[in-house]
C-alpha cells in the first residue's frame, strides 16, 4: 500500500470533512471550508496523507 503526502487543497474538503467526523469531530463542509481558508495560506500547514485515493490523515 502506497501513501501519498501532499498539500491540502480546496478539492480535499469533502474527504477531510468525512475523516474529521470519523475521528469524532463532526463538522460541516462550510465550517471546513472556512478552516481551509485560514490554514492553506500558511506554509508548512495543511498536509494530508492519501492511500487508495482516500484521505487517511491530516496535519
Amino acid at each position: 500500500m502506497s501513501v501519498i503526502v501532499k498539500d491540502c487543497t480546496m478539492g480535499d474538503i469533502e474527504q477531510v470533512t468525512s475523516l474529521m467526523s470519523e475521528l469524532g469531530y463532526p463538522t460541516s463542509i462550510e465550517e471546513m471550508e472556512a478552516s481551509f481558508k485560514n490554514i492553506l495560506p500558511i506554509q508548512r500547514m495543511g498536509f494530508i496523507a492519501k492511500s487508495t485515493g482516500f484521505v487517511k490523515n491530516i496535519v
